[in-house]
C-alpha cells in the first residue's frame, strides 16, 4: 500500500495565460514529498441536459473524470469566478460527476483557491463550490472529511506538516511563474470541506 497521498487537481478555467493555470502548475511544482499532484482536462465532456443522460447513458469522458476523483485521496479545485459563481465548464463537469450512480466524491477532502485581479477574488465562487461539494457527497458520508477519521492515514499524517511547509508558497511560486502582483493575486487557505 502506498504512502504518497494522491490528489486530482482540477482548474476551472482553460485560458492559456489563466492565473489559476498558474496557480495549478505552482501546487504541483511546490508539491511536498509523499504527495503527488495530477491534472485532468475535462473540456470534452459535453454540456449536461438530462435527455442526453436519458438517450445514451453517462458519457466516457464523464466517467474519466470519475474514475480519476475515485482513485484520488483528495481533491484540488482552482477556480476563477465568473458573474460571482463558477465556470460553466467547471459546474457542467461537477454536476456530470454527481449523475454517476457509484458517486465520484465520498467523503475526500476538497481544497479550493482561486486567483483573480477582481476586488473579491474568488471568494464568491469558493462558497458556491464549498455548498456544491458538502451536496455532492454520499449520504453515507455525513461528516466532514476534515474530521481526523475520516482522512486516510497517509493524509492525516501529512496534512499538518503540509499546510505549515507551504504557508504561502503557492503565492511566491504563482508571481514567479506569471509575473502576478501581489494586488492581483488572491489564493486561499487550503481547506477541507
Amino acid at each position: 500500500m502506498s504512502d504518497t497521498i494522491k490528489v486530482l487537481g482540477l482548474v476551472g478555467s482553460f485560458r492559456r495565460a489563466g492565473y489559476n493555470g498558474m496557480a495549478l502548475r505552482a501546487a504541483i511544482e511546490l508539491t511536498p514529498p509523499g504527495m503527488l499532484i495530477e491534472s485532468h482536462d475535462y473540456r470534452d465532456i459535453p454540456f449536461y441536459y438530462g435527455d442526453l443522460e436519458d438517450e445514451s447513458g453517462i458519457p466516457a469522458p464523464v466517467k474519466a473524470l470519475g474514475e480519476k476523483i475515485r482513485a484520488a485521496d483528495a481533491l484540488l479545485i482552482v477556480t476563477p469566478e465568473y458573474n460571482t459563481s463558477l465556470p460553466g465548464l467547471l459546474k457542467n463537469a461537477l454536476d456530470w460527476v454527481s449523475r454517476e450512480p457509484q458517486g465520484s466524491f465520498g467523503a475526500k477532502p476538497v481544497a479550493i483557491m482561486g486567483a483573480s485581479p477582481g476586488t473579491y477574488g474568488t471568494v464568491r465562487a469558493q462558497q458556491h463550490l464549498r455548498r456544491g461539494a458538502a451536496q455532492r457527497r454520499r449520504p453515507d458520508h455525513a461528516k466532514t472529511a476534515g474530521d481526523d477519521h475520516q482522512c486516510g492515514p497517509a493524509l492525516q499524517r501529512r496534512r499538518q506538516a503540509y499546510r505549515r511547509s507551504h504557508q504561502g508558497a503557492y503565492r511566491q511560486a504563482a508571481h514567479r511563474a506569471g509575473g502576478l502582483d501581489e494586488a492581483a493575486q488572491e489564493v486561499s487557505e487550503v481547506f477541507f470541506v
